[in-house]
């Protein structure tokens, strides 16, 4: 069981350049927390205090904004996938979302102090650890960019730009959440669909959306 999280973790940038017997005397750290999760149970929330790196080592999980009035989803969190890592260290923030397991998961927690060992004791968890947050910056610029990037198509065009990861292109999306998350009308959205399925650019059966052409993507609403 230990082998499989190391090789798990050894696949994200965070672990990806630490030798394998530092990361397994890590894992086995008393600040490290192995939790399962059903269904539709909260995995993280703002009602959490303590501050905790999450790691998905099985199943999927989705992320929603944690505001009680309006609850729009995010993204999705899958195997191999982090949250918390950003704000770990921030005493004076709350985690601001609701991490919600959409089917039955496994998550590693980290605690602050656990990461701050590591981080003070091996050069190349921090270096994956710095090069992590300038790559979540930029992705965060570009999901920025989907509330201000003028026309549904260009809105739509970066959001399924920021979703392919890892070489995936292909994803399911909600219709009604998307449509919230970009701030734009259901006809509006489906006309952006059909321009940009149209252009060759994407393929939609249903809710699964396949990038065809990243590179038209980035030519024709990202540069």
């Amino acid at each position: 069981m230990k082998e499989e999280i190391i090789k798990k973790l050894k696949k994200h940038i965070l672990f990806k350049e630490m030798d394998s017997d530092s990361l397994s005397e890590f894992v086995s750290n008393n600040g490290i927390l192995n939790q399962t999760f059903k269904a539709g149970e909260e995995i993280y929330s703002p009602k959490h205090k303590e501050k905790r790196l999450g790691f998905i080592l099985s199943g999927e999980a989705n992320v929603y904004s944690s505001d009680e009035n309006r609850s729009v989803l995010l993204r999705k969190l899958e195997e191999g996938d982090t949250f918390g890592v950003a704000n770990l260290f921030d005493e004076d923030t709350e985690f601001v979302s609701l991490i919600v397991a959409k089917r039955n998961s496994q998550v590693l927690f980290f605690t602050a102090s656990a990461v701050e060992k590591l981080l003070n004791e091996n050069t190349a968890f921090r270096m994956g650890y710095i090069k992590f947050l300038s790559q979540r910056i930029c992705f965060l610029n570009k999901k920025i960019s989907c509330f201000t990037a003028g026309s549904p198509e260009r809105r739509l065009a970066v959001f399924l730009y920021t979703q392919c990861k890892n070489g995936k292109n292909t994803f399911t999306v909600n219709a009604n959440a998307l449509s919230e998350m970009l701030n734009v009308g259901r006809a509006s959205l489906y006309r952006a669909f059909e321009k940009l399925i149209s252009d060759g650019l994407i393929q939609k059966d249903g809710k699964s959306i396949t990038v065809l052409d990243m590179s038209g993507i980035e030519t024709n609403y990202i540069d």
